[in-house]
């Protein structure tokens, strides 16, 4: 008998779309899992085929139809991925980070150039900082 070892991946979930808002933690999970399936499927279906061919042609049978019920991957796969994960968002969220200091900076910039431009606005700036400090 021939056997490989396959990674897992859980089976195909079904659940009503009306209940989305819902159970929106549900569809994240089940869209990763889809996603992962599209990527790392036909590496394997490849691989199956081949052991299948291995097994079965000293006999004579040609397999035409396999379906893959289940895939697990090695638990040290799945940190390797959450890790790859969570820094992508981390570098997602310093690029936000940074966009939103480059608005607050010209934001500033421009009110700075408008209280040059005007003697009362400077005034006015310094009434109010005196205000806040009480």
């Amino acid at each position: 008998m021939v056997r490989k070892n396959f990674e897992r991946i859980g089976g195909p979930e079904y659940m009503g779309l009306d209940d989305g808002k819902r159970n929106g933690f549900h569809y994240c999970r089940l869209y990763r899992q889809t996603a992962l399936l599209g990527t790392v499927l036909p590496l394997y279906l490849t691989l199956v085929r081949n052991t299948l061919d291995e097994a079965t042609d000293p006999w004579g049978v040609k397999v035409e139809r396999v379906e893959v019920k289940d895939v697990r991957l090695p638990v040290q796969l799945q940190r390797a991925m959450a890790a790859e994960a969570e820094a992508a968002r981390e570098a997602r969220a310093k690029v936000i980070a940074a966009e939103g200091e480059k608005k607050a900076s010209h934001a500033l910039n421009e009110a700075a150039n408008v209280i040059c431009e005007s003697p009362s606005a400077i005034q006015l700036r310094y009434l109010q900082t005196l205000n806040s400090i009480r």
